[in-house]
């Protein structure tokens, strides 16, 4: 292959690049062309970026400058001042006919080789530009993509990412620009919570307005586990961005977003997200357009947030105002507000950063200032909260007028855990914070206890009680059942998903059946051993479908004891899906991961993500000076959480194929269990009473 010929990759093209020839954004767009709709482009590679740093003497400069600070100044001049090599432009010519986007608005963007990683995605860092039409503008636009890489932000971030900026190359990605009715970013697990919810955010318009974080975008969350939307927060928005020329702007807007996406169509994104998190193996970030009801993948890259087993919670007694907004980044931080209205502005260090919005013109070295942040405007899936959440930044988004309520020089308390903010008339010497377990790692029905019957449960982890029962039990009662069993405990109400699996794990235990299938998933998700999770899960896929095959048989039968057993197969089938699903995935096989990382890491948390990152990524993890044994037991656990994430993501399509998951399913045996319920008894019972039934009979 020549090498103009190496100079380009269509993205419709089935190729499959490394990130050091297309970047990490080509890498992915590649991949997700060939199950998605994307637009139509294609991608100049790095090599392009090599020819020209020669041709131009850009790369002699950074030579030349190697024992001192990088003239960056110098360097962006040059790549203003030269010319793309001719041999290149009529190649682009040449693509863009191919592509038949030659008449058409276009997008031009960046793919760095460290851009969109596991651990560091460089969210708005590197140049894109938008609505670029005719080959001198294109050809500029380009020049901007590749001047991008050598900023004194860029090597900023270079530095905290722990990468090295000379190792740095540039592709280029040229796409058709959709020009769609509503935009937005979905995320395919909560970042703060964790949870199995897609988070999806959305503008009217082009996505710029949502990334940048200048409108305040409408909210929904999709629940990955139901694959139906959860709740919805249309936001009416007065602006949007929309093309202009040879560029973008921000104008009125009187479109209802509700017009554009109505339930059906964001169960069709929630989808899609989960699709794509399969295809990556991982949770995504993903950008997306819909025009004219057709939903465009713009990119997709890993989620990268911070994972902790605590949450820090502020105790703030002296408040004399409190503001709610949106939680962006987790972690608590107090200081002195410094009100900013532009990315010129100074941070004083240590202070609590206060904007209208955060755009993504603010540097990272500002960023990195501030102890804190508050926004005005914008979403938590905007860039700036992104890059807070990488600087392990506590960041609160969306308070209403902010600006207005708070003064330069106020005493505040970001709790960025819980979308909080108290101003204060002191601040007090030590911050008071509640340490709460992260429920999203702990799952172990070992240490679930009911209360007295009460069909409520309380877990005990270390030194501290955390009750997650029914809201309806208030703390009086809590102090009949358990006395002085709560005297300084911390008590958090809830009744999360996992209360939900207990009781099905109570019921369904009492059938002799289920309770082998449960005891050998939990054993084999225990065991940190790789090609147990896999002999278990594959032996539960199996039984599922022998349960659905049997009560296959049975359909059409109206006896009793008959829609009984046929009950009874599908609780079993069912529950051979929890168990893979919920159980072993997403419960003590993931608990049992991460505390098997904190202890051969010692505990630091940032090198566990670091290590999990790295695989999710594909990314090669420096293990320094672990000993040999340490490396065994990294190796091992990179298996065993491989194999894990793999059930994880297959499981659902594989047990819906054999009638053991799904809407189908649930419809089926709901259908059987009310026409069982001849006294109005509820599902439980009746499915007690089924489970009764057939062990008198043995």
């Amino acid at each position: 292959m020549n090498k103009i010929m190496q100079q380009f990759i269509n993205l419709n093209s089935g190729a499959e690049a490394q990130n050091d020839i297309v970047g990490g954004k080509g890498s992915s767009l590649l991949k997700l062309s060939s199950k998605f709709d994307v637009p139509k482009g294609f991608v100049i590679t790095t090599v392009a970026f090599d020819e020209f740093l020669k041709s131009s003497s850009i790369e002699e400069i950074i030579k030349s400058n190697k024992a001192d600070p990088l003239d960056f100044n110098t360097i962006v001049d040059k790549f203003k001042n030269s010319n793309l090599p001719e041999e290149l432009l009529k190649g682009i010519e040449k693509k863009l006919k191919e592509n038949n986007i030659s008449d058409l608005p276009l997008v031009v963007r960046s793919s760095a080789t460290i851009e969109d990683s596991g651990k560091a995605s460089f969210a708005g860092r590197f140049k894109t530009v938008i609505n670029v039409k005719g080959i001198e503008n294109i050809e500029a636009a380009i020049k901007e993509v590749y001047a991008s890489t050598f900023t004194n932000d860029v090597l900023s971030y270079c530095k905290n990412a722990g990468k090295n900026l000379e190792s740095v190359k540039m592709a280029v990605i040229i796409q058709e620009l959709i020009i769609g009715d509503a935009s937005g970013v979905m995320f395919t697990m909560d970042p703060n919570t964790f949870d199995e919810k897609t988070l999806i955010e959305a503008v009217v318009g082009l996505n710029e307005g949502l990334v940048s974080g200048k409108i305040t975008p409408s909210k929904f969350t999709y629940d990955n586990n139901k694959h139906a939307i959860e709740s919805s927060d249309y936001t009416k928005q007065s602006n949007a961005i929309r093309i202009k020329n040879n560029g973008i702007e921000t104008t009125n807007n009187d479109k209802d977003i509700k017009n554009f996406l109505d339930k059906e169509t964001l169960e069709r994104l929630g989808s899609i997200g989960q699709e794509i998190e399969k295809l990556f193996g991982a949770p995504q970030d993903i950008e997306w357009t819909i025009k004219d009801g057709k939903i465009y993948v713009l990119q997709s890259r890993p989620i990268t947030t911070h994972k902790s087993f605590y949450n820090q919670h502020a105790q703030v007694n002296n408040a004399t105002d409190v503001f709610k907004g949106h939680a962006a980044s987790r972690g608590v931080a107090k200081g002195k507000v410094a009100l900013v209205n532009g990315p010129n502005d100074i941070i004083p260090d240590d202070s609590i950063l206060v904007a209208e919005v955060l755009e993504t013109e603010y540097s990272t070295e500002t960023i990195k200032m501030a102890k804190g942040i508050i926004t005005e405007d914008g979403g938590i899936l905007s860039h700036a909260a992104i890059l807070a959440r990488e600087l392990k930044i506590p960041c609160v988004v969306g308070v209403p007028d902010i600006m207005s309520k708070l003064k330069n020089g106020d005493n505040v308390v970001v709790d960025g855990s819980s979308g909080m903010v108290y101003k204060s008339d002191t601040l007090p010497p030590v911050l008071n914070t509640t340490p709460t377990l992260d429920y999203s790692f702990i799952y172990d029905f070992s240490k679930m206890t009911e209360i007295d019957n009460t069909k409520s449960y309380y877990e005990q982890f270390d030194n501290m009680i955390i009750y997650y029962s029914d809201k309806e039990m208030n703390l009086a009662e809590l102090q009949k059942h358990l006395g002085n069993k709560i005297d300084n405990k911390q008590i958090i109400y809830g009744s999360g998903p996992k209360y939900f699996i207990y009781r099905q794990y109570l019921l369904n235990n009492k059938d002799p059946e289920m309770n082998k299938l449960s005891q050998q998933a939990i054993e084999a998700a225990k065991s940190f051993n790789p090609k147990m999770v896999d002999d278990v899960s594959n032996m539960l896929l199996a039984k599922a479908k022998h349960y659905i095959e049997e009560n296959n048989k049975l359909e059409n039968k109206e006896a009793l004891e008959t829609k009984k057993l046929m009950v009874l197969n599908l609780m079993r089938a069912g529950w051979c899906y929890t168990l893979v699903n919920t159980v072993i995935c997403e419960g003590y096989a993931i608990t049992t991961m991460d505390k098997k990382l904190h202890d051969i890491f010692k505990g630091n948390e940032s090198t566990v993500f670091d290590f999990t990152s790295a695989i999710d990524s594909g990314e090669e993890f420096n293990y320094g000076n672990l000993s040999n044994i340490e490396k065994d037991e990294l190796k091992n656990a990179k298996e065993f959480y491989t194999m894990v994430r793999r059930w994880r993501l297959d499981s659902y399509p594989m047990f819906k194929d054999i009638g053991a998951t799904g809407n189908e399913y649930q419809s089926k045996i709901r259908g059987l269990v009310a026409s069982l319920s001849t006294h109005g008894e509820s599902s439980n019972e009746v499915k007690a009473e089924i489970i009764d039934f057939f062990n008198s009979k043995k």
